[in-house]
């Protein structure tokens, strides 16, 4: 991976049900923003990626096409024992009382943790930090990918890549993508999607 500068928005604990945190542990002078809003993840991960070799910053928030407070769903750990162990990356936002992940709709009402975060745009994410452009993002929020990807101008950041999830997008989507960014080449994996320079 040739890229320097990168976002990972929905990073959990930045090590397990992804493979970023390798991609990245081998490169020299990186900057990267770790997005995730899940406090018990959000501790875990500033330390299982303590030891990448950049400027390294963490954003306790969430991603969204506008600022505003949203609730969220997760297994609190203690009570993930009783789950497959998958069920620990399905933390998603609720939306019309219901989790967007569809395996939380399994996880016993008693075992769903409630959590009220603030979210913010990408381009609040991009001042914040006094970013003007971004090689890589990538995005997986199980469900609010399509709001957050179709919120990023990826020209206006000089964006290289961007991988996302696939599940949960509408129909259109993807069309609609593929017609904004015709510069883009796609790749459509078994979970995730790509548009990429």
């Amino acid at each position: 991976m040739e890229y320097k500068t990168f976002v990972i928005i929905g990073a959990m604990d930045g090590i397990k049900h992804d493979d970023i945190y390798n991609k990245l542990r081998v490169l020299d002078g990186i900057r990267v923003i770790f997005v995730e809003p899940i406090p018990y993840h959000f501790m875990s991960l500033t330390t299982n990626t303590n030891d990448l070799k950049g400027e390294i910053y963490y954003e306790c928030s969430a991603i969204s096409n506008k600022r505003e407070s949203v609730e969220m769903a997760y297994v609190h750990p203690a009570d993930l024992c009783y789950y497959d162990d998958y069920i620990d990356g399905c933390s998603c936002v609720i939306e019309d009382g219901k989790p967007l992940n569809v395996f939380m709709k399994d996880v016993s009402p008693i075992h769903v943790t409630k959590h009220r975060v603030r979210s913010i745009t990408f381009d609040d994410l991009m001042d914040k930090y006094g970013w003007d452009s971004v090689d890589y993002i990538q995005v997986d929020c199980e469900g609010y990918d399509e709001r957050i990807v179709g919120s990023i101008d990826l020209e206006k950041y000089g964006v290289k890549e961007i991988k996302f999830e696939k599940h949960y997008l509408s129909a259109i989507f993807y069309d609609y993508m593929k017609f904004r960014y015709k510069k883009y080449k796609t790749h459509i994996g078994e979970s995730d999607i790509t548009f990429k320079i």
